[in-house]
C-alpha cells in the first residue's frame, strides 16, 4: 500500500484517496496485524502526498483514534463518508446493519464535537423490504436531524441468493422513486447549509486540471469536500493547492478568491 502511494505522488498526484471493503479494518487479517490508522501515519511520515482522503467507512469501524488523529493531521482531509442506509432501527435490524439510530447519531455527534469544520456524507437507501410509511418518515426526519454535509441517495434493488428477497412488505417502484426524490431535496438543503456556513472564509483548496464548464472558472475540492470555483486563477494554479477565501455559495458549491488578492484586485 506504502508503494502504491509512493508511485501515485510521483506521477504527480497531490491527493491520494483510501478506498476498500471495510476500510477502518483494513491490516487485521495481515501478518503481522495492522490497522487503518497506522498506515495513515505511515503515509504521512513518508512525505509523498499533501493530501490524504479516507473513502466510505462503516460506522462501527470510525475509532476514537482515528477521529483524534484527524484533529492534528497535517494531510488527513476532515472528511468521513458513513452508509447509515435507514434511519429506521427496525429497517437497520431487518438489512443486519450492525448499529442503530442512537449510536449512529452519537457518533456524528462525536466526530463534529471534535472536527466543526469537517464534511460527513452518508449513504441512505429508499425501498428496503418493511421499509412502511411510518419507518420511512422516521428516517426522513432522522436525516434532517444530523449534521451532515451531503446524502448519496438510492434505492433497494433485489439480489439473487441475499435473505432480503424474504422479506415481507415489497417496496414499490414508483414509492421508492417518490421517497428518494424527497431524500435528495433534503440532501440538497444540507449541502447548501454546509457550503453557506463558510462564507468569508478560508479554504485550502485542490485545484483541477479542467475549468467548470458554466463559467470558465477553475475548479477544485476544499478539504473538507466542498466544491470550489476560483476567481481570476490562472493555469498555474492546476495541481496545486491553494488558500482561496469563499464570497459567494450557490448550490451547494462555493465562488471563492485568492486569498490576499482584493476583490478588485
Amino acid at each position: 500500500m506504502l508503494g502504491r502511494a509512493a508511485l501515485l505522488a510521483g506521477a504527480g498526484h497531490r491527493e491520494i484517496v483510501l478506498t476498500g471493503v471495510h476500510l477502518g479494518v483494513w491490516g487485521a487479517d495481515l501478518e503481522p496485524k495492522t490497522n487503518l490508522l497506522a498506515l495513515v501515519r505511515k503515509i504521512e511520515q513518508s512525505g509523498f502526498v499533501q493530501r490524504l482522503r479516507l473513502s466510505s467507512i462503516e460506522p462501527r469501524e470510525v475509532s476514537d483514534e482515528i477521529i483524534g488523529h484527524l484533529r492534528n493531521s497535517k494531510i488527513l482531509c476532515g472528511h468521513f463518508h458513513i452508509p447509515l442506509q435507514s434511519g429506521d432501527d427496525n429497517v437497520l435490524s431487518l438489512m443486519g446493519r450492525n448499529y442503530d439510530t442512537a449510536f449512529f447519531g452519537d457518533l456524528l455527534k462525536k466526530i463534529t464535537g471534535a472536527l466543526p469544520d469537517a464534511a460527513i456524507g452518508i449513504d441512505v437507501m429508499t425501498g428496503f423490504p418493511g421499509e412502511d410509511d411510518t419507518a420511512f418518515e422516521r428516517t426522513l426526519g432522522f436525516v434532517e436531524s444530523l449534521p451532515v454535509a451531503y446524502l448519496h441517495v438510492f434505492p433497494y434493488s433485489e439480489r439473487p441468493g441475499t435473505a432480503a428477497l424474504k422479506i415481507p412488505g415489497k417496496v414499490s417502484g414508483p414509492v421508492k422513486s417518490s421517497r428518494g426524490e424527497k431524500l435528495r431535496a433534503l440532501g440538497q438543503q444540507k449541502r447548501r447549509a454546509f457550503a453557506e456556513r463558510f462564507l468569508g472564509k478560508t479554504l485550502k483548496v485542490l485545484v483541477e486540471d479542467r475549468k467548470d464548464r458554466g463559467t470558465g472558472m477553475l475548479k477544485g475540492f476544499s478539504r473538507n469536500y466542498i466544491p470550489v470555483l476560483v476567481e481570476k486563477g490562472d493555469s498555474s494554479l492546476v495541481n496545486r493547492e491553494i488558500d482561496v477565501v469563499v464570497i459567494e455559495t450557490a448550490d451547494g458549491r462555493v465562488i471563492g478568491r485568492l486569498s490576499g488578492v482584493d476583490q478588485d484586485g
